[in-house]
């Protein structure tokens, strides 16, 4: 997905050591306001969702990370970990919306996200350690309800 945007030596190399230091800390030191969610399918971990509530009543909740397994995209999943997520924001945080940050290159994903009913909203730029700059879009949920099916 980020092959065209970042070197190979990066994708494969440091960013995989960074990700498995980042999932070990948040899977051992959860935040009481986090969500944390893996769908397994036969035993293999196939999608995760990491969510945050807002920090202040009414605020905006995050979702930090949504990954799901290419041979299970389109299947589902992913619009299940979403409505796991939202209905966990509905349920368990005094949340006004919900947020997430995609690559703006990414298109299947940004076109999984309308389907969902999110919009478009700022973009911000990120800027890995590896150097460059990649351009982010902000999606919003303003009803996470509805997002979470419980409406």
């Amino acid at each position: 997905m980020y092959g065209d945007l970042l070197p190979t030596t990066y994708l494969f190399g440091t960013l995989c050591e960074e990700k498995q230091a980042f999932w070990e800390r948040r899977f051992s030191s959860p935040r009481e306001n986090q969500l944390l969610a893996v769908c397994e399918i036969r035993g293999a971990v196939q999608a995760i969702v990491s969510a945050f509530g807002a920090s202040e009543p009414g605020g905006e909740a995050c979702i930090e990370h949504l990954h799901v397994a290419k041979n299970v995209q389109r299947n589902g999943v992913g619009r299940a970990m979403m409505q796991y997520a939202a209905r966990w924001v509905v349920e368990r945080c005094d949340s006004g919306s919900l947020s997430l940050s995609v690559a703006k290159h990414n298109l299947q994903a940004i076109a999984f996200y309308e389907r969902l009913g999110g919009t478009a909203h700022t973009s911000s730029i990120w800027q890995p350690a590896c150097g460059g700059a990649v351009e982010m879009v902000e999606f919003k949920w303003a009803d996470v309800a509805t997002l979470s099916g419980l409406q």
